[in-house]
């Protein structure tokens, strides 16, 4: 993923500050882990509407 000058900069930064360390992103803030959780559940959207979706049909043939 290319990202722009300083958001590239930004990141540098804070993964020098953390040695490297992701968690950084995650233990800043609530605000932060908040946006991540956010990120994923978006991420994941797909899977998880097909899953409710076999769940669903599956479960008026018992």
């Amino acid at each position: 993923m290319v990202l722009g000058d300083k958001t590239e900069d930004a990141f540098r930064q804070s993964m020098i500050m953390s040695k490297g360390s992701l968690s950084i992103f995650w233990t800043n803030s609530s605000l932060v882990a908040w946006i991540m959780a956010l990120a994923m559940l978006l991420l994941f959207w797909p899977l998880i509407g097909w899953i409710i979706r076999r769940l669903f049909k599956s479960g008026g043939k018992d």
